[in-house]
């Protein structure tokens, strides 16, 4: 005689991050090697989770600080 266990499914949905270009999401849930689109993504600072981040690990494009540092000084306070 056989016999089977059955477990229950719950239905779920997720989205990878580089599908989530282009959307915009009230909670965003990411690992720090998906920062940047991750955090562009989320509405607002209270949607933006972060999950074992370590801002050592964030990697910045050298050449892009400058101007970075530029619109940052530019805006209103």
């Amino acid at each position: 005689m056989r016999s089977r266990t059955q477990f229950p499914l719950e239905p779920a949905a997720a989205v990878t991050v580089h599908k989530a270009q282009g959307l915009h999401w009230t909670i965003s849930i990411f690992t720090n090697a998906q920062f940047y689109v991750g955090a562009s993504r989320v509405k607002t600072m209270m949607g933006l989770h972060l999950i074992d981040f370590d801002p050592t690990k964030v990697q910045v494009d050298q050449e892009a600080l400058p101007e970075y540092e530029r619109l940052w000084a530019s805006t209103l306070p």
